[in-house]
């Protein structure tokens, strides 16, 4: 049976503000159409106005393996 059904944990990657320390940086705008695409961020937090560009967008999940059970259902 070529499917395996294998158990993960999933984490939620968050990308704290620098400046203020108490906002995270959120996607604002259009998605740069560069290679690689680039993402424009701002901080949530109303009192700070910093901006950040990436190449990914905040946040976003990233899955580890808990164990190999070698379920085959």
């Amino acid at each position: 049976m070529p499917e395996i059904k294998t158990e993960v944990k999933t984490y939620e990657v968050d990308y704290r503000c620098p400046r203020c320390s108490e906002g995270f940086l959120r996607h604002a705008g259009p998605i740069l159409t560069s290679y690689p695409p680039q993402y424009p961020h701002i901080c949530n937090n109303p009192d700070c106005d910093y901006h950040e560009t990436f190449n990914r967008n905040y946040p976003y999940l990233v899955t580890e393996i808990i164990e190999d059970n070698g379920n085959q259902d």
